[in-house]
């Protein structure tokens, strides 16, 4: 059984009518990037953010359906146990997931769903009395390991980092980290913050996705999708300025870090 969403609260994803067309040019630019590595390329990414609202969920979403490709596999993981919104994303029950694959009651089976060609969805499943102790256990370690064996690639959709641990314990266990910042919205100390305990539990944070761009903020710029790896940025030209979605780099500044304007 699926859920109706009235269309007008459905999140863009790739794919839907009322998805802007250059939302999945954005989402396969920055592919590109995440799997130009060949094979060095991450197995498993975090996508995390500071703050909830920030849409680290439909990042996820729309980055696992843009990597989901014939030829590779790709499993979305909904590991925020709190407020976990990937199954209403894909419009699907919630009534077994991860909680229950990482418990007694789940007995290590997995709950995984098709809800794309080559995309599988982990859902959360009901939220548990002890969300942190279940992501920050041997049995996660041991299905992450399980699952990355199955897949070509692991997307990981997280809590919000400054309202709970588990994104740093995740962080721990994952290849690689996108982090995801939205536009006049995510305060540049609150981002720095994050960060830098991303980068303490995992030093490989790819880089960050600016997220909900306005379209006219974007008129003139030749290069509206860029992810900046390792300092530098590495990102083809794209042709049209309407594009929603963007990846810049978020670095940490000394001299702004009492509260500023927003991202």
């Amino acid at each position: 059984m699926t859920h109706k969403t009235d269309m007008r609260l459905e999140p863009p994803l790739i794919g839907r009518a009322h998805a802007a067309p250059t939302l999945a040019e954005s989402f396969h630019r920055i592919r590109t990037v995440l799997l130009s590595d060949g094979d060095a390329a991450p197995r498993s990414v975090l996508v995390a953010s500071a703050l909830h609202g920030d849409g680290r969920s439909t990042v996820a979403a729309n980055l696992a359906i843009a990597c989901s490709t014939p030829g590779r596999r790709v499993l979305l993981v909904d590991s925020d146990l709190r407020k976990p919104v990937q199954h209403s994303i894909f419009e699907l029950e919630n009534t077994h997931g991860l909680a229950q694959a990482l418990s007694t009651e789940g007995n290590g089976e997995l709950f995984v769903r098709q809800v794309r060609p080559s995309l599988d969805l982990l859902s959360s499943g009901p939220s548990p009395a002890d969300p942190c102790e279940l992501i920050d256990s041997d049995m996660m370690t041991r299905l992450l390991e399980f699952v990355r064996q199955m897949y070509d690639l692991v997307i990981l959709d997280s809590p919000p980092i400054h309202e709970f641990a588990d994104a740093v314990a995740l962080a721990r266990r994952v290849d690689a980290i996108v982090f995801v910042v939205r536009s006049s919205s995510t305060y540049r100390d609150e981002a720095s913050r994050a960060l830098k305990e991303l980068s303490r539990a995992n030093p490989r944070v790819l880089g960050a996705v600016l997220n909900a761009v306005p379209n006219r903020s974007l008129a003139g710029k030749a290069d509206p999708v860029r992810l900046h790896r390792r300092g530098l940025p590495i990102a083809a030209k794209a042709p049209q300025p309407q594009a929603s979605v963007q990846a810049v780099s978020v670095a940490p500044d000394p001299a702004k870090s009492a509260p500023a304007a927003p991202l």
